[in-house]
């Protein structure tokens, strides 16, 4: 090696590689939020690389925050130990909304859902706001996303004659303010999105997902057909000496199919299918597509077996991608209380700062009924309770959703 380089590369151009290579390290491994935040944004337009970095952020116990209006900034930064998502990075929002909400919260933070309306109303539409209500931007403020959802557009358009009614020199029901001043908002009956709901719309509007994932309930399926996660087959086949083809068990969720005929007239398929850390493409030739095809859909959680096997990108030569061609695929079997062990209790605490999230924690416990007691510590009034007739199933998507409403170190399980 020592030779080649000695005619192989220009010794300055190596040298200022070196340079930057340890630059770079020392950055990494001194100031590893902030690094990793320089490299989110670096390559913010590009939703693949996003992913893989966000994942290497979860291998150094660095959290990626959902966006919140009154703390995240334009793009991905840092906060407090973790890094939060950006405003600009939601979908339908863009960079000038983004900008003017941030002046805007500047003057003072947003304090509820009507006062957001109201000041931002002026300069963004329904669309922006509805994407920042389906990401969760707005959950801080202990309102369903559903019930913000069912009077947006409405506010949206009272505020929108407010303002004209103000520019004619009346006197509406709103006043003063960037957006047009005080809302009375009136918030119908309806209960939460299901889990699924809110992780798909997380997903189409962020192209992540933050209060949960949709495998989560499948952990024990997992474990029971031996299944491997997208990074435990890109690294055995990526390891030295490691087969080119890998016999294995996939479990994951149906994101896009593709179909094409064949030269014979037969159909197959190009699935896509991702877990929590990343994606593969399935590819089933006729007789395997002709058996599952109506399990094929989008959305749902299969279990594929098959050879996996890393091929270059296309169009991309320094990337390499993760292929399964399938022998086989059946519906994979939710595991509900995989998570449950004898004995096991769910403790909740609520605080003078989480209490008006409280009955949101309650209707999502009502979504996993169970035989695990619930213990709620009211700490104002230094009381520990039990929920009665109530139990819960615990699994991990239950404690990523209570933890994100209640905070983290306010939901244990003992």
């Amino acid at each position: 090696m020592r030779e080649f380089a000695k005619y192989a590369f220009n010794k300055s151009h190596a040298v200022a590689y070196a340079v930057v290579a340890y630059k770079t390290a020392y950055l990494k491994r001194h100031y590893p939020r902030a690094y990793m935040c320089a490299l989110l944004n670096s390559v913010k337009g590009d939703a693949r690389k996003v992913k893989e970095y966000i994942d290497d952020c979860a291998a150094a116990g660095i959290r990626l925050l959902p966006p919140d209006v009154n703390e995240s900034g334009e793009d991905f930064t840092v906060c407090g130990g973790d890094i939060r998502f950006g405003l600009a990075a939601v979908k339908n929002v863009g960079a000038l909304f983004a900008r003017r909400l941030i002046a805007e919260r500047e003057t003072r933070p947003f304090s509820d859902v009507a006062d957001f309306l109201a000041r931002t109303a002026g300069f963004g539409n329904v669309r922006m706001l509805e994407a920042l209500v389906c990401c969760g931007a707005l959950d801080r403020f202990g309102v369903y996303r559903s019930r913000i959802l069912a009077v947006l557009e409405g506010a949206v358009e009272e505020l929108g004659r407010s303002r004209g009614r103000n520019a004619a020199g009346q006197v509406g029901m709103f006043d003063g303010g960037t957006g047009g001043g005080v809302l009375e908002l009136s918030y119908p009956e309806l209960g939460e999105f299901s889990p699924q709901d809110r992780l798909a719309r997380e997903k189409e509007y962020t192209g992540l997902y933050f209060s949960g994932h949709p495998l989560d309930g499948y952990r024990k399926c997992i474990e029971q057909n031996g299944a491997c996660s997208t990074g435990q087959l890109f690294s055995r086949l990526s390891e030295a000496g490691a087969p080119q083809k890998l016999k294995a068990r996939f479990v994951g969720l149906v994101v896009r199919k593709r179909t094409k005929q064949t030269r014979g007239g037969d159909t197959m398929a190009f699935v896509t299918a991702e877990d929590a850390l990343g994606e593969l493409e399935a590819i089933l030739f006729p007789k395997v597509y002709a058996r599952c095809e109506t399990l094929l859909q989008e959305g749902c959680v299969l279990l594929f077996e098959g050879e996996a096997e890393l091929k270059e990108a296309y169009g991309d030569e320094s990337t390499e991608e993760l292929k399964l061609l399938v022998s086989a695929v059946s519906a994979a079997e939710p595991s509900g209380t995989d998570a449950q062990r004898e004995g096991e209790r769910l403790y909740i605490k609520v605080t003078e700062r989480n209490r008006i999230r409280f009955e949101d924690a309650i209707a999502i416990l009502a979504e996993y009924p169970g035989s695990q007691k619930i213990l709620v510590y009211f700490e104002p009034e230094k009381k520990l309770r039990a929920l009665k007739d109530a139990g819960c199933a615990v699994d991990e998507s239950l404690l990523r959703q209570l933890r994100l409403i209640m905070g983290e170190q306010n939901v244990a399980v003992r």
